[in-house]
């Protein structure tokens, strides 16, 4: 029995499917299959339940899972009180607010992540806040970053940076006279593009416009599930939006403007969101959190503490 049979065995119990598990270690799936099948015949019994989808643990494989979590705990403290970050491995999975994926802090901390763990191979799931949470709930996600708190009461969460939105028009026609920055009064004249529900961007600005006595419904003439699908509409002249400033930034747009609101602040705060009862099982989970937490410490200190999990690793 090797480490690496115990970790195939737990992603095949996370991802309910040995195919899915060999697209995360890249591996063929009849390999993930002989894996499996030596692993139960080392153990002397049926450990995944393969009547149905998705695959499930058999009763006896619940017990081994707690095992292996245990042993890959422990592994990776092992690992890192030696000083050998390269040895640990796995798949991490993270949902992103489509937003935000491309902000500057997320990216630079993955890429510092990534670099010290080389061993391990995070998958980002880009989509909205609010599915970001639900995937968290639902351990889809080993954790997430969303643009407004989570409402689940399982979720904890942890601001990690600020968030600034704009607004953001065409540059011709109707759009051309504007200068920044924008009365919120126009407003109420502008055609908008937004998020699909569940967008932590329309959630601050709705709340802002009450924040400010204001009415939150604007006239919405086209919604789209995607940032690159509110700025191609955008710079289509469709109409206006609002967006993330860290989102825009790396794009090339030059048939959109972007402007403030005279009065209103629209700023969020991202926040790192994790089920704990998952840090205290998996330990990359617990590791990648942990990681977050010291680097945005390091560029200011952050409003609330990660919970100590039982084992980090």
């Amino acid at each position: 029995m090797e480490l690496q049979d115990l970790a195939l065995f737990k992603s095949i119990v996370e991802c309910g499917s040995m195919t899915r598990a060999a697209e995360a270690y890249g591996m063929t799936q009849p390999s993930v299959s002989r894996h499996l099948q030596r692993l139960e015949q080392e153990v002397g019994t049926l450990l995944i339940d393969r009547a149905g989808a998705p695959l499930t643990p058999t009763p006896d494989g619940r017990h081994f899972l707690a095992f292996a979590e245990s042993v890959l705990g422990e592994w990776v403290g092992l690992q890192e009180q030696l000083g050998r970050p390269d040895s640990i491995t796995g798949e991490l999975r993270l949902g992103v607010t489509a937003s935000y994926a491309g902000g500057a802090a997320v990216t630079r901390w993955m890429a510092r992540f990534v670099e010290k763990y080389r061993g391990v191979r995070p998958r980002l799931m880009t989509m909205d806040s609010r599915a970001v949470e639900a995937a968290a709930v639902q351990h889809r996600v080993s954790a997430g970053f969303m643009g407004c708190p989570p409402q689940d009461c399982c979720l904890e969460s942890l601001p990690v940076e600020q968030d600034t939105l704009v607004l953001v028009t065409p540059t011709t026609g109707e759009w051309a006279s504007l200068t920044d920055p924008v009365n919120a009064d126009a407003l109420y004249a502008m055609r908008f593009v937004r998020r699909e529900r569940g967008s932590g961007t329309w959630e601050t600005v709705e709340h802002a416009l009450v924040g400010a006595g204001r009415s939150p419904h604007l006239n919405v003439v086209l919604e789209t599930d995607s940032v690159d699908g509110v700025l191609a509409a955008v710079g289509a002249g469709v109409g206006a939006s609002f967006v993330s400033a860290a989102a825009l930034a790396h794009r090339d747009t030059p048939e959109i403007r972007s402007f403030h609101i005279r009065g209103m602040v629209l700023r969020r705060q991202v926040y790192l969101v994790y089920d704990p009862t998952v840090l205290m099982r998996n330990p990359l989970a617990a590791l990648f959190c942990r990681f977050i937490e010291q680097a945005a410490d390091e560029e200011g200190p952050v409003a609330r503490r990660l919970p100590r999990p039982r084992r980090i690793g």
